[in-house]
């Protein structure tokens, strides 16, 4: 399984592609049980996510509609692992299924190697940590206060000073994006 939030927002399965996870209700749903990956987001911070501060009456037996509607637009396998756990609701995400997750693994093991003066293994990690985005952020942020610091691309640039330090021995003359 794969969930990705380093550009748009999709899941995978295997070695399929990734089934991107269209703009909607249920997709914002889906990207804060994702920042907060194996931990139950009780209800009130989704449902402030989903409507703010123009929350409906019906927001509880709203909420359980997208997620219903999530559960449906993803594969099976994916839809099991978003469970209603008391007070709200949480989405089971193994270790290396996360785009965000890997990406922040990948940026520390970087800057070790950079700082032990390994500038080839630094290069590569850096390297792939970077090929990890597809695009510049999500499509769109769920509304209020970001829940994270990973939230809206916002950690793209931590890998830049590190891999600054051994741009030399990458090859690259200039900045990348």
């Amino acid at each position: 399984m794969r969930f990705n939030l380093l550009g748009p927002v999709s899941v995978g399965n295997g070695g399929a592609e990734p089934v991107p996870v269209q703009a909607g209700l249920p997709r914002t749903v889906l990207v804060m049980l994702l920042l907060k990956p194996n931990r139950v987001v009780s209800a009130e911070e989704l449902a402030q996510a989903v409507w703010g501060r123009d929350r409906p009456a019906s927001a509880a037996a709203g909420l359980r509609n997208h997620v219903s509607r999530l559960r449906r637009l993803l594969e099976p396998a994916a839809a099991a692992r978003v469970r209603t756990v008391a007070p709200g609701y949480l989405v089971e995400v193994g270790p290396g299924e996360l785009d965000t997750e890997v990406f922040v693994d990948a940026c520390a093991r970087g800057r070790l190697a950079l700082r032990a003066g390994d500038d080839a293994t630094a290069c590569d990690t850096l390297t792939q940590a970077l090929s990890l985005w597809r695009g510049s952020r999500w499509p769109t942020c769920p509304p209020g206060p970001a829940p994270t610091p990973m939230s809206c691309g916002s950690r793209r640039p931590d890998c830049w000073p590190w891999k600054g330090g051994s741009r030399r021995n990458c090859g690259w003359g200039g900045t990348r994006s």
